[in-house]
């Protein structure tokens, strides 16, 4: 398991040019989605006067302009207590789906549509099954026109050149379009529906209706701009036929699904509506808006609006008062912000049109505006819109929101837009002082960045950024520097007369007679130069001027080329050239021109020797030892020629990355011809960074978990966007020993001289302890941390994130509050980073005995004190602290048990929680008492046998199969340690469950079981299991024996270590007899050199030093399976079991008084510890030949008491009390509490001839009455006696059932027996009886 926690710096704002939204009210939030690939959240925030708009968190999964948003329920099941809080699925032009949650923006899922479905377009959740949602996609058949810029190509150029007369005829085959309707939990296609005689245009409109007919099926309507629209019925339910791995989707053809209601229009709309009922269409044009309804194609009605009115869109508005029958409101806009809102009334006879407000244009001075449009949410009005401003020639957009009352038709809210007075000031007074918070800084034009990256890690510097800025300087920063300050700029080099554009650093093999450098960085910039820079010296190499305009991107060689390519890199420029420099040479050596723009994406495959460059429709293939150009392929053909020399480079790639690219733009894919050019897995997120995409601002995420995956430093960081640090914190690297080497600015020799390792270890901890720990909370710990660990206070503009499925992360933006927003929305945030931090804290406790007191105090913080100071915040997850019990780390290990227990009793999830205020037993109808039993049991085991993927798999890196483990361990835990906060059917239930998951030898939760189920073994899991007790033991004696001979450390190891040393011992103390006779069948069922039997003799030495009571009743049966693991006649098992036999036996005469071993003469005596009294014997074994000699006889006086009344009936005793040899082995004495007696017998050699040949027990040579002590108990001393003669124990039994007798007397007296008797031996023959160390009294044998 992975715990990784992400701490992000803004450094500057992203480009967010509008081009999707979606609201959603629960929770209440506002997505937009931008050119750049990025979601910003928007949250309402109650104000001084009013609400505020306030961005809070960017969603950053996608690499290309974002298509369109739409809210959905991804759960498969509905009555889940998860199911009611809605996600967001987004989709971008390359592809790329994405599924997050509404309260955290957690990422849960990230795939790519294949190829044949098209290019995204809009998307819509399904009403009667928002499980599911539908995707409309176009494709095109026809190449674009070789004069098409494709950086500016749009869906309306594409047409544009055609005749009115041409138009109608030649949409109907360009843009072809297909329905995909899709699974949000896998996000897999289910359906998908394609209609060859319909176009969507540029700017189609699709919603999901009822039925009219009876409102029981979805029906999709789609509608173009030439007013044709057309009904698709959908299945009223789906399968999961689709299912990732389960099979293909079904493909239908629209056309028996489908049917055009609405014949087309001559003229082209600038855009389209459609009613929520689906009866009504709105189309715009340039001065005028016509509504025409769906059914009837005559029924239409033209409102003009005038010449200064240029309207850009339209959308109907939910009625949310009073809904009027036959009656719609709709809005229009224009391109300068203008709206205005209109209610409708139609009817067979026309329709009636009521102007109800107007909402004013924009005015932004001195800079351009976009409107995108209006969104409703609730009774407002969102406005939409994207400003920008003109920097060093590049234009910067950023959003502009407003909230416009939809009755009244003013402002209700102040206008959202990115805060950026809390954006960082590289400035070296500031920095060095991070006290100090800027809130009232400015950001200037020239001073932001343009474009970012991060060192590799060979480097020696892995945590430098090099920034590029649009005034031309490119600025080396340094983070984490253990000399000067958390940040602080390094060197700056300055050149550049325009904006850097596109970053790159090469560390040089081969020496060149030119340069010395052996670090180099690469750049280019808005003045169409390429500059060459030594990263040591600062100096400038040499400045290059190829390009005749900007350089948009800058590629090296991949890993494992050979030389002289693997010194070459290419350079793509808005002339339409891409250049292939040497850095050997310090020449262009190659010229690759004539492409119509900047090439989309780029494969350049070293080894094979070409250059592949897909621009456009057109892709260019280039031979890079001849500079000739090889072909060129046209359509949907060039798409997939590129993706297939996409999949050969990727066969035989190298694992690791293949170039030290910007990181901004060393992505893979974001052509908006969906490009299937990436590598991703939904699991890991592995990509392959020899392809690269090269459309600018459109692309600016790459995949996280697979960056430097091969690293084995604690922290990597990156730059998912330009300017914006994410800073990955591995907690498994963070805990090993392999980064104590680590530098920061330091040589790497000297981090391993005197101090400098440790120095560098702690300075890590405090760094990182500060960018993770979350200030302001407790002022006190805070004050703490700074005086005793020295720690910084991080600045307002560092903020915590999230990373998500297939590589994807969530960043909260920077503002005072910002810190908390994941911890109260977010469980899986909550529990990773409170792991983390507590880890850390224990960690420091351990190697700074100066700080310890410090670190005390930061990790009872996010145990217990936390949830005090901040009582909405999330409580750790349950599941995913399970997941790090068996943490190769012990601090991580004790952190997560910690954080279980202290969080435990507040995330209790719903269904396992007892709730107290249920009504009396007696007020509960049997039936429905039996009924609500059943369907409380289905609940806990539909929960616990749930196959939906938690979020918090992917966030760990785990899989379906460590969610439902995770769920039989937290069930199990909860049962055993707070058995009255959960429901009682609990621990029955999920009892079986845990028995498998212990013998699924699972490497990360077999071994948390089998503690689990030894902990509760007693209290919890013995009365559930019953009559299995004999199968469990052996199935664990079989997974012992399968796992015998496996390595000697790892997972198998410990879950052996588990079974034996913790599980084995719990099982036999549960269920003596039925161990016993499981060992004693393992005798003969297995090998005699087999470890089960050294196992079982070990458990047998833990049981007695656990639960001595229990073995009681069974000692003679205990001691036949030693000796038998002795037996001369096995010399295989005897050499196998020797030394451990030997260590049974010393410790069963330890805990057992009745059992004497005496190892001069080689003698075990064994006496009846309860018996009949009639009965009693001693048995005396020699084991060196492994035989019982003698048996002596401990009845009592002769003839005392057979000669009595009593003595037809059995009397059940405690008998032997203790045992002992004399120091020379020849005497046994032993002692009676039953009558209070000592029996001795002389065993010397005179003594075993006189009665070697006798079989019968041989009477004690003395007796001696034990004078009672003071607080003895006479119901078991010799009054006992007295009483059976009198016969008060035989009226006693009388009236008991007879087989109730036996069996409820021994029980008692394993309960009472004392086991603390012990015999002193003196001078001569002369012995002390012991009771608890006390002495009894000294007698003379």
């Amino acid at each position: 398991m992975k715990c990784r926690t992400v701490a992000c710096l803004w450094a500057a704002l992203p480009q967010h040019k509008l081009t999707a939204a979606a609201v959603s009210t629960d929770p209440l939030a506002l997505y937009t989605g931008g050119s750049d690939g990025s979601i910003v959240r928007w949250n309402f925030v109650a104000g001084d006067s009013n609400q505020d708009l306030r961005p809070a968190a960017m969603l950053c999964g996608h690499t290309a302009e974002i298509a369109d948003l739409a809210l959905c329920i991804p759960t498969a099941n509905p009555s889940n207590e998860n199911s009611s809080c809605h996600c967001l699925i987004s989709a971008s032009i390359n592809g790329e789906l994405c599924v997050w949650t509404g309260d955290s923006g957690y990422c849960r899922r990230r795939r790519r549509l294949p190829d044949w479905v098209g290019t995204p377009c809009i998307i819509s959740s399904l009403p009667l099954s928002p499980r599911y949602v539908c995707l409309l996609c176009y494709s095109t058949n026809t190449p674009l026109p070789s004069s098409c810029s494709y950086a500016g190509w749009s869906l309306e150029d594409n047409v544009a050149d055609y005749t009115e007369a041409e138009r109608k005829n030649h949409h109907l085959n360009d843009l072809k379009s297909s329905v995909v309707i899709l699974d949000s939990l896998s996000l897999s296609a289910i359906r998908v529906f394609t209609h060859s005689g319909f176009s969507i245009g540029s700017n189609p409109s699709m919603g999901v209706v009822p039925n009219l007919e009876n409102g029981r099926k979805d029906v999709l309507a789609i509608a173009n701009q030439f007013g044709e629209v057309i009904l698709m019925s959908l299945p009223a339910e789906f399968n999961e036929e689709g299912e990732e791995g389960t099979g293909n989707p079904k493909l239908l053809s629209s056309e028996t699904v489908s049917s055009t209601v609405s014949e087309n229009l001559l003229e082209k709309a600038t855009a389209v509506s459609l009613s929520e009922c689906g009866t009504l269409m709105l189309l715009v044009y340039s001065t005028y808006f016509l509504v025409k309804s769906v059914v009837d194609n005559n029924n239409a009605e033209k409102l003009d609006l005038g010449e200064s009115f240029h309207l850009l869109g339209c959308n109907f508005l939910r009625n949310e008062g009073e809904e009027e029958e036959h009656a719609e409101n709709l809005i229009v806009w224009s391109t300068d912000g203008a709206a205005i809102v209109f209610s409708v009334k139609y009817s067979a006879d026309g329709f009636d049109f009521n102007r109800l407000y107007e909402i004013p244009a924009s005015s932004f001075a001195s800079m351009k505006s976009h409107c995108y449009g209006f969104s409703q949410l609730g009774t407002y009005l969102l406005k939409l819109e994207s400003v920008s401003d003109n920097t060093c020639g590049s234009l910067l957009w950023k959003p502009q929101i407003s909230v416009w009352s939809h009755f009244e038709g003013s402002p209700v809210a102040n206008a959202g837009s990115f805060p950026e007075k809390y954006v960082a000031q590289w400035d070296s007074n500031f920095l060095s002082n991070s006290q100090t918070y800027y809130e009232s800084c400015t950001t200037e034009k020239n001073n932001i960045i343009a474009s970012s990256m991060f060192l590799p890690d060979d480097f020696n510097n892995p945590l430098t950024m090099i920034a590029g800025l649009y005034n031309g300087d490119i600025e080396e920063i340094q983070l984490g520097n253990a000399r000067l300050s958390l940040f602080c700029i390094k060197r700056t080099f300055s050149g550049h007369s325009g904006a850097v554009l596109c970053l790159a650093a090469q560390k040089t093999s081969v020496k060149s007679n030119l340069h010395c450098a052996t670090h180099i960085l690469l750049s280019g910039g808005f003045d169409g130069t390429v500059r060459l820079w030594d990263l040591d010296s600062g100096d400038i190499i040499l400045i290059m001027h190829h390009h005749n305009a900007p350089v948009r991107q800058i590629i090296l060689s991949q890993c494992l080329t050979y030389h002289p390519w693997s010194s070459c890199f290419l350079s793509l420029g808005e002339d339409g050239c891409v250049a292939l420099g040497s850095l050997d040479t310090l020449n262009v050596e190659r010229m690759f021109p004539g492409h119509p723009s900047v090439p989309a994406c780029v494969a350049w495959d070293c080894v094979r020797g070409y250059v592949a460059c897909l621009s456009g429709d057109c892709l260019y293939i280039w031979d890079v030892k001849t500079g000739v150009r090889d072909r060129v392929l046209h359509g949907q053909a060039s798409v997939l020629m590129f993706n297939h020399f996409c999949e050969e480079m990727r066969s035989s790639a190298p694992s690791s990355f293949l170039s030290l690219n910007e990181d901004s733009k060393n992505l893979l894919s974001g052509s908006k011809n969906h490009v299937q050019s990436e590598v991703v897995d939904s699991g890991r997120g592995v990509s392959s960074s020899f392809i690269y995409d090269t459309t600018g601002n459109s692309c600016r995420q790459m995949p996280w978990q697979g960056l430097k995956k091969d690293s084995k430093y604690p922290v990597t960081c990156t730059c998912p966007y330009p300017g914006i640090i994410a800073m990955e914190f591995d907690l498994s690297l963070m805990m090993s020993n392999e980064w104590q080497s680590y530098q920061t600015g330091v040589n790497a020799e000297k981090s391993n001289s005197s101090g400098e390792g440790k120095f560098l270890v702690e300075f890590f901890l405090r760094f990182s302890l500060s960018l993770l720990h979350l200030w302001n909370i407790d002022h006190e710990v805070d004050k703490f941390l700074v005086d005793k660990m020295n720690m910084r206070k991080p600045p307002p503009f560092l903020t915590s994130g999230i990373l998500g499925n297939g590589g994807s992360v969530t960043l909260t933006f920077p503002s005072l509050d910002g810190s908390l927003e994941l911890w109260k929305h977010s469980a899986e945030f909550s529990a990773m980073c409170s792991l983390t931090v507590v880890s850390l804290a224990q960690r420091v406790i351990r190697s700074s005995q100066s700080c310890s007191a410090a670190g005390s105090e930061l990790a009872a913080l996010y145990t217990r004190k936390i949830a005090e100071e901040v009582p909405d915040i999330k409580p750790p997850l349950l599941q995913l602290l399970a997941s790090f019990w068996q943490d190769p780390s012990e601090p991580v290990r004790m952190a997560a048990r910690s954080l279980f227990h202290c969080a435990a009793p507040r995330s209790i999830p719903e269904t396992l929680f007892r709730r107290s205020s249920a009504p009396p037993r007696s007020e509960i109808l049997f039936s429905d008492e039996n009924q609500a039993e059943g369907l409380e049991e289905s609940q806990i085991v539909e929960w616990m046998e749930s196959f939906e993927a938690q979020d918090w798999v992917s966030c760990v890196g785990g899989t379906t199969q460590d969610s439902m483990a995770s769920l039989i361990i937290v069930a199990a835990a909860l049962a055993v340690w707070y058995p009255s906060i959960v429901k009682p059917k609990v621990a029955e239930l999920v009892t079986v469950r845990l028995v498998k998951l212990v013998m699924a030898m699972n490497e990360r939760y077999s071994s948390t079981a089998a503690e689990l189920l030894a902990e509760g073994m007693d209290a919890t899991w013995k009365v559930h299991i019953g009559q299995d007790f004999p199968h469990l033991l052996g199935d664990v004696f079989f997974q012992v024996e399968c796992l015998n001979g496996g390595s000697t450390s790892g997972p198998i190891q410990n879950i052996r270590d588990t079974l034996v040393n913790v599980l084995l011992p719990s099982l036999a103390m549960a269920e003596v007899s039925g161990f016993l006779t499981i060992i004693e069948s393992q005798l003969s069922a297995t090998p005699s050199d087999s470890t089960i039997h050294r196992v079982s003799l070990n458990t047998l030495i833990r049981v007695v030093r656990g639960s001595p009571r229990s073995l009681v009743p069974f000692i003679d049966k205990v001691v036949s399976y030693v000796l038998h693991t002795m037996d001369n006649g096995n010399y295989v098992l005897r050499k196998n079991c020797l030394q451990s036999s030997m260590a049974t036996l010393r410790e069963i005469s330890r805990a057992f008084p009745m059992v004497a071993f005496n190892e001069r003469s080689s003698r075990l005596a064994i006496g009846d510890a309860i018996g009949d009294i009639a009965g009693a014997t001693i048995r005396i074994y020699d084991l060196e030949s492994v035989t019982r000699r003698k048996i002596l006889d401990a009845t009592g006086p002769p003839g005392f008491p057979s000669l009595l009344g009593g003595g037809s009936r059995k009397v059940v005793a405690a008998v032997i009390s203790a045992l002992s040899f004399s120091p020379d082995g020849e005497g046994l004495v032993a002692f009676s509490e039953h009558g209070l007696t000592i029996r001795w017998w002389p065993l010397g050699r005179a003594w075993w001839e006189k009665f070697g040949r006798s079989s019968a027990p041989i009477q004690c040579a003395k007796l001696i009455f034990v004078p009672p002590w003071e607080g003895f108990s006479p119901s078991s001393t010799r009054s006992s006696i007295m009483a059976t003669i009198s016969g008060d124990y035989q009226k006693q039994a009388q009236s008991m059932e007879p087989e109730n007798v036996e069996g409820d007397s021994i029980k008692t007296l394993v309960q009472n027996i004392d086991l603390s008797y012990q015999f002193k031996w003196l001078d001569g023959k002369n012995v002390a009886l012991l009771r608890h160390g006390q002495e009894l009294g000294c007698f003379q044998l």
